[in-house]
């Protein structure tokens, strides 16, 4: 599992799974490293209460 989603979500969160399949498709389909980065950082949850809180 993707270290960021892991630490950020937890491996239990209902959609850990699909976020670290997607950032692995996007490797196997040769999206370089900053793509990949750039994703994973758009990713990233925001404090709770924020607006865009991934719940």
């Amino acid at each position: 599992m993707d270290p960021v989603i892991a630490e950020q979500l937890g491996r239990a969160h209902p959609l850990a799974r699909h976020l670290d399949d997607f950032l692995t498709d996007l490797a196997n389909f040769g999206a370089s490293p900053h793509t990949r980065r750039a994703y994973r950082g758009d990713l990233r949850l925001r404090p709770p209460g924020s607006a865009t809180t991934l719940q």
